[in-house]
């Protein structure tokens, strides 16, 4: 035989559609067109549920999926924005997010709690008493409250808190009749150990499509040999709409035996965060990278799929996984890795979406032999968790401190840093020191702390921090934590990469947009109340950084983002009369604004 199979490991998990009972309704009326699906890849955190699209229009009614009641209710100037936590007599529980309002009772509730607080973030838990809702009710309308445009995102969650697929249930149905796309594969070469930090190389191959049907192939002759994986760049699509989706299920078979098999049906907020370790963010980063603005380009166009298992993956996304569908030639690797003979071999991917529409690949794997004398043995501990054996990990001299323990790795490494550049301006602020760790797309199990020392000291302690390099080449606020004799600053880190010590030294920019100042209106008007707000670097850090006061009174304004947005929608008509409003911003480096 070509494959020797020792053992195998099958994941089952009870389908949640056979749970959950179909006597519920979708939370829009009409047809529902989407924009994101369970499971999509975002940098940091994997999709929990699907983005209802409404047209780029806000106010759209949304109503109760289940007879039930408000368990929570969670605004925030990030995340999901104004969201909304039902809570069916079945247990589970359906959330909406990006609301422009709720029901007025709720409503009032809510803003009443954040006038009490003085704070627009609330995290309210009701009891079943106080807002029971029967299925068809009105439970708010759709928005734009944090990240995004205009839309929906919708979950459905077991009643222990496990996000499942909405399209699972018959209640949502997509028009769809796209089958995956298949772009490329990678074949991951190991060196000794079988983690992403042991890969040598990484060979990428064509897909092409043969003619018009849903079959690919690879025409190049592809080659490995030693330890190996494979890798699968694919995205999904639906009619009508040009956006692309991650992929619901894929199969790997090696000789016609199946290998590996991933679906998209539940996560787990336990392990959430591993979306960057799981995939191969490498490769997404430099197909990301290559683009002249790779903040507009779609998550998922570049999204590579390992069709094996990293090391502390606990993704429930893996439903077998054959000797964690790794590979290898070597007779001692037969405890880690599918025992492969040299030769030829038959390689068939399967992808399908939730409504079976499925594409195929099939290639030709050759598989060589390699020079004895270069041959590495495997440690006694290949493919399993190791520990380093220090405490933290010190770099250029004492002054970059980063605390990497044993614990907070996937797998032991070895580190080192380098500096790029020394002070310079950039974008309105100051860039004093200019750093990499290395090796480059290290993630962490847990989040690790990077410090570093201020120096000579141009400006007050409060106004250093630290800044991380994104996907678009720009530094963006990481954190600005100070020691107690403030000559250090720190911030959490959950990958090595490129940082920064900034200084900021300047503070927000606020323009009242309406209504203008001097304004006339009638009594009886119903408007908002709107500012444009920017900030060079450091930005907003949470909630309390900003303040507006109407006639003296503190009100809950709601802050967006991505359209520089400051808004207030009185919850009652003004009375007749001269008002003022006065708006205080502070942006985490203390830097402060005040508006009349």
């Amino acid at each position: 035989m070509k494959l020797s199979i020792t053992c195998i490991l099958i994941l089952i998990i009870l389908a949640p559609a056979a749970i959950l009972a179909d006597d519920w309704r979708a939370p829009v009326d009409g047809t529902i067109q989407s924009s994101s699906l369970f499971g999509d890849y975002r940098p940091g955190h994997f999709h929990a549920g699907i983005d209802i699209r409404t047209g780029g229009a806000t106010g759209i009614k949304l109503y109760a999926c289940s007879d039930g009641y408000i368990e929570r209710v969670k605004t925030s100037f990030d995340g999901y924005g104004r969201a909304v936590y039902l809570r069916s007599n079945s247990g589970f529980v359906f959330v909406y997010a990006h609301l422009s309002r709720l029901f007025p009772d709720l409503q009032q509730a809510v803003y009443q709690q954040q006038i009490n607080n003085e704070n627009y973030k609330q995290d309210i838990y009701f009891t079943p008493a106080e807002f029971r809702l029967m299925k068809g009710d009105i439970i708010g309308y759709s928005g734009q409250a944090g990240p995004g445009g205009p839309h929906l995102h919708f979950e459905i969650r077991t009643p222990d808190n496990i996000p499942t697929n909405p399209l699972l249930y018959n209640n949502i149905r997509l028009r769809d009749n796209v089958a995956p796309l298949l772009s490329s594969i990678a074949i991951a070469e190991f060196k000794e150990q079988f983690h992403p930090g042991d890969i040598v190389s990484k060979t990428t191959y064509d897909c092409e499509k043969i003619k018009r049907g849903t079959h690919y192939l690879v025409r190049e002759k592809v080659y490995t040999s030693g330890r190996f994986g494979i890798e699968l760049n694919a995205y999904d699509q639906i009619d009508g709409y040009y956006g692309k989706f991650g992929v619901y299920d894929l199969k790997l078979f090696f000789d016609n035996s199946l290998i590996y098999h991933y679906r998209a049906d539940s996560l787990d907020f336990a392990s959430f965060t591993q979306s960057d370790y799981v995939r191969d963010y490498q490769l997404w980063f430099q197909g990301v990278r290559q683009h002249n603005n790779p903040k507009r380009v779609d998550k998922d166009r570049h999204n590579f799929y390992r069709l094996f298992r990293v090391i502390g993956d606990a993704q429930p996304t893996i439903k077998s996984g054959l000797f964690n569908g790794l590979f290898s030639i070597y007779p001692d690797d037969s405890l880690y890795a599918n025992m492969v003979s040299t030769g030829e071999h038959e390689i068939r991917i399967e992808a399908r979406d939730i409504y079976d529409n499925h594409s195929v690949l099939n290639l030709t794997l050759n598989i060589g032999e390699i020079d004895s004398a270069e041959v590495k043995q495997p440690s006694a501990d290949n493919g399993e968790e190791q520990e380093p054996s220090f405490d933290g990990i010190v770099f250029l001299y004492g002054s970059i401190h980063v605390d990497i323990t044993p614990e907070k790795l996937y797998y032991p490494e070895e580190f080192s840093a380098s500096v790029l550049n020394q002070s310079r301006m950039q974008n309105d602020f100051y860039v004093l020191r200019e750093f990499e760790i290395f090796p480059r797309f290290t993630f962490f199990r847990d989040k690790c702390t990077l410090s570093t020392k201020i120096g000579d000291s141009l400006y007050s302690p409060e106004k250093y921090c630290i800044g991380w390099q994104n996907i678009d080449g720009e530094f963006v606020f990481a954190g600005n934590e100070l020691s107690d004799d403030s000559l250090t600053v720190s911030c959490k880190i959950k990958s090595t990469g490129r940082f920064a010590l900034v200084a900021d030294y300047d503070p927000p920019e606020l323009t009242l947009m309406e209504p203008r100042n001097g304004t006339h209106l009638r009594a009886s008007s119903e408007f908002a109340i709107r500012y444009r707000l920017t900030d060079n670097f450091a930005g907003l850090g949470n909630e309390e950084d900003l303040d507006l006061y109407l006639d003296g009174n503190w009100v809950p304004a709601e802050y967006d983002p991505d359209r520089d947005l400051v808004e207030f929608i009185p919850y009652r008509k003004l009375n007749k009369g001269k008002h003022t409003l006065l708006i205080q911003v502070r942006d985490m480096c203390n830097n402060q604004t005040n508006l009349e």
